[in-house]
């Protein structure tokens, strides 16, 4: 365990230790019977779950976290039911979920997949009865549009017209606009510079224009960790500045 996670675990009092009731496969029980004579563990059809609050945490440490169950190990990583298919899933009330990094997923898909389909399935419902929260995990850390829109109508790039763009692009892709945008004007006659750059604030990122008089060419990036249906962000904006051309780039970022 990193030094950072260790500290939220710390701070949170590492409730997931005191309120959940991990599920413990046989092997597991027998093997912490065996180190440390105790046995303090609830069978529940095929498996068997530890009382609340975990009888081995002491001083809000595990004291048999080297042969802890594969529940403990894999937290705050789960499984998830997603059209019939088993999937992971990350707690959404665990504070340390932001610093879960993909060597730990992978790691906690590989437990996993170990399972048999009727033990994933006493999982997630031991998940639902803890009221994990549990989410699926979105393997990228968020999305790019970048879209350059040519033959542009230019009657299109006032300040006003921007801002209902702005408005209408955040309605259109299910995006929560943050405060108001910020606007830049060049009136240089340099192609490449000449016209109205803004930038608005969204929940889950930014929305950047570049609309250039001379060149009748918008430029247009959209950023967000929360995905969104780029398709019809395109459509949308070619359709709003009457765009004649479009070129269009799509990045997963990592």
């Amino acid at each position: 365990m990193n030094e950072d996670l260790y500290r939220i675990c710390q701070k949170c009092g590492v409730q997931c230790c005191k309120r959940g009731s991990p599920m413990v496969l046989p092997k597991e029980r027998e093997q912490i019977i065996n180190q440390t004579k105790k046995d303090v563990f609830k069978k529940e059809g095929n498996y068997y779950i530890l009382p609340r609050p975990c009888p081995f945490l002491i001083d809000n440490t595990c004291s048999i976290h080297k042969i802890r169950p594969f529940d403990c190990k894999i937290y705050p990583c789960g499984i998830i039911k997603k059209d019939g298919k088993f999937k992971i899933g990350i707690s959404q009330i665990c504070p340390a979920r932001t610093l879960i990094d993909k060597q730990f997923i992978l790691n906690a898909e590989k437990e996993i997949n170990k399972l048999t389909e009727s033990q994933k399935e006493d999982l997630y419902q031991l998940n639902i009865k803890d009221e994990w929260a549990f989410e699926e995990h979105n393997q990228n850390y968020g999305q790019e549009l970048i879209l350059d829109l040519h033959g542009c109508d230019i009657r299109t790039f006032s300040k006003e017209n921007l801002n209902k763009y702005f408005v209408e692009i955040c309605k259109e892709i299910g995006m929560e606009r943050h405060g108001k945008p910020i606007f830049w004007e060049d009136h240089s006659n340099i192609p490449h510079l000449k016209g109205i750059s803004a930038m608005h604030f969204i929940k889950t990122s930014n929305i950047v224009i570049h609309a250039l008089d001379i060149l009748g060419a918008v430029y247009i990036n959209i950023f967000s960790c929360k995905k969104f249906d780029a398709e019809k962000a395109i459509k949308f904006s070619k359709e709003f500045f009457r765009a004649e051309k479009k070129i269009i780039k799509v990045i997963e970022r990592i």
